[in-house]
C-alpha cells in the first residue's frame, strides 16, 4: 500500500476528524486487532467514536495495537479507543508519515500532552517509565 492511497483533503478536516485509510476503521478489540492488523511495519491510528485520539508508527503494528489494547490505564480514560486504522509503510518513512499525520489530523492525546506542561510517569497513570516518549512522539520501537 502506498501513502498517496490515503486522501487528505485540508478543507474536509473540520468534517473528517479521523485518518482512515481506504476509508477502513475495525473494531478497537483483541479479537479485530488479531483477525485485521498485520504483523508488519506502518502506522496506525486509534479513535473514539469519530475523533482521532492518536496515531503512532511501528515494525510490527499487531504488536503495538495489542499492547495499546491490553494498558488498563488507557482504556478507562474518557478517550477510550473504540476503533483502529492503519497504512503498512517501510521503515525508512515510518517516523515521517506518522509526523506529517499527527500534523494534520491532530489527535486528542498528543495534542493535549503538547498542551500540558511535561509530566513526570509517576503523575500520569496513562504513561509509565519505559512509554513516556511512546506516547509523546507516537512511537512503539521493538
Amino acid at each position: 500500500m502506498k501513502r498517496t492511497d490515503t486522501v487528505i483533503d485540508k478543507e474536509e478536516l473540520g468534517s473528517n476528524l479521523c485518518w482512515r485509510p481506504e476509508g477502513r476503521c475495525n473494531s478497537f478489540t483483541r479479537e479485530s486487532i488479531l483477525a485485521s492488523a498485520p504483523p508488519s511495519s506502518g502506522v496506525y491510528g486509534l479513535v473514539h467514536f469519530d475523533r482521532q485520539i492518536f496515531i503512532g508508527e511501528s515494525d510490527n503494528i499487531r504488536e503495538a495495537l495489542l499492547r495499546r489494547e491490553s494498558e488498563v490505564d488507557f482504556k478507562s480514560q474518557r478517550l477510550k479507543p473504540t476503533g483502529f486504522t492503519f497504512e503498512l509503510c517501510g521503515a525508512e518513512s515510518r517516523k515521517l508519515w506518522a509526523a506529517e499525520l499527527v500534523a494534520r489530523f491532530q489527535p486528542l492525546l498528543q495534542k493535549e500532552m503538547t498542551l500540558t506542561e511535561p509530566r513526570s510517569p509517576s503523575d500520569d497513570p496513562m504513561l509509565n517509565e519505559t512509554d513516556q516518549g511512546d506516547w509523546k512522539l507516537g512511537t512503539d520501537s521493538d
